[in-house]
């Protein structure tokens, strides 16, 4: 007999084991660095009251797991319930019998009975979760580019070292930015906690002319050659601030270290970084054809998927489609099922109508690529182009990319 049900401090080990061997890499797997992941683990359970561990049981014997997080995001300038599906993992002895969705169909059952309408998690393998209704997010951009090529701050240096001690000055400009980012979620303690228990890791803090932290970076000094030890890259973990003025004085500290590190390693979310180095080439010095070079490396991470569409309105009524009005009706498939809503939009308040009459206008698309379109990934058109949406009349599509487009797509940095 097997049941879902919470796991119990006492079957963490249980809990280790699945996880190591699901998830190998940078495990120690030593007995004392199994020790220390269940102290992390522990921390969590204690700390992070919205993380719960969860578990499929063949009587006594644990044979999945995952971690279920309730967080606060920013959704269009507003904060909102979201919830998150975390590391989801099934023993090696019951694999291919269907138990990761069967752990997946809970999670969501789970979320829809605390009227939480999205969940969004980092996938392991993205084809998988994408055919299980979640879309995938904005794309993320890693840069790694010489130090030389970063702007030198002009003014006054009011960087400076930044200590645990001050962790509530860093949460606080963390804040401030999450409040300024769609997308972006509240930390959890965890995440806090091994940033300051890498010994590798240093924190610097910008401080404004009030003597107040507005922004933080954390990066490390890696090695790049086993046989030379000068030589140096930064990598950048993470990079916080709220104008470009802090930006401007945290990369100048990185800049101001360019005779020590070569190189430099950021990942941002915003498109046009490139502008910001005085040569924007990437250090593999790779080309392609016409005379085009690489400037960066994308990745998708974060993806959405919308459980309750309805629910969902009824959570993001402070969103306002532009102020557009547009009516149609929308065919959202999932795998062999789908779900018809009649939707109308009117100077930017919008409403499900209980009408069987399709309207003239109607777009059909997967429940995944909704998803994405809802929260700012992507847009009606784009995917229509791409042949995964069948519109009734391709030269209205513009009116629902009107609604639904949004300045910036969505910004997650949180691990889970």
């Amino acid at each position: 007999m097997r049941e879902i049900r919470e796991i119990k401090i006492v079957e963490m080990d249980q809990y280790c084991e699945i996880a190591f061997h699901s998830y190998p890499s940078y495990k120690d797997f030593s007995d004392e660095g199994k020790k220390d992941f269940i102290r992390e683990m522990l921390f969590m359970r204690k700390h992070d009251p919205d993380i719960q561990f969860w578990g499929m049981f063949e009587g006594k014997k644990l044979i999945a797991q995952m971690r279920l997080l309730t967080f606060k995001m920013n959704f269009l300038n507003k904060t909102i319930q979201v919830g998150g599906l975390g590391s989801l993992a099934v023993h090696l002895m019951y694999k291919r019998q269907g138990i990761a969705r069967e752990m997946i169909d809970f999670c969501e059952e789970y979320f829809l009975d605390q009227k939480i309408p999205l969940v969004t998690l980092l996938p392991f393998s993205p084809p998988f979760y994408y055919n299980k209704g979640y879309g995938y997010g904005t794309k993320m951009n890693r840069y790694i580019v010489p130090t030389s090529v970063l702007p030198k701050y002009a003014g006054e240096n009011t960087c400076d070292f930044a200590t645990k001690k001050e962790i509530s000055k860093l949460k606080k400009a963390h804040s401030e930015m999450l409040h300024q980012t769609h997308g972006m979620a509240e930390k959890m303690a965890y995440e806090w906690e091994n940033n300051f228990a890498d010994p590798e890791n240093l924190f610097i803090k910008s401080v404004d002319q009030q003597g107040e932290t507005d922004g933080y970076a954390i990066f490390k000094f890696k090695s790049t050659d086993a046989d030379n030890y000068t030589k140096i890259q930064i990598l950048v973990r993470e990079l916080v601030y709220t104008n470009r003025e802090v930006l401007s004085k945290l990369i100048g500290f990185f800049a101001n270290q360019s005779d020590q590190a070569q190189t430099i390693e950021i990942k941002t979310y915003e498109e046009d970084f490139h502008y910001l180095f005085s040569n924007p080439l990437s250090c593999s010095e790779n080309a392609t054809e016409y005379g085009y070079f690489e400037t960066n490396t994308q990745y998708i991470g974060n993806m959405y998927k919308i459980i309750d569409l309805p629910l969902m309105l009824k959570h993001v009524t402070h969103r306002r489609y532009n102020n557009q009005s547009v009516c149609f009706t929308l065919t959202l498939q999932e795998g062999s099922s789908e779900q018809v809503y009649n939707i109308v939009i009117k100077e930017g308040d919008i409403e499900i109508k209980r009408t069987k009459e399709p309207f003239d206008l109607s777009v059909a698309l997967t429940l995944s690529d909704f998803s994405s379109i809802f929260v700012g990934a992507t847009t009606f058109g784009k995917i229509y182009a791409a042949g995964r949406l069948e519109c009734s009349d391709p030269n209205r599509i513009k009116s629902l990319d009107d609604a639904f487009s949004v300045e910036r797509g969505p910004v997650c940095w949180s691990d889970y």
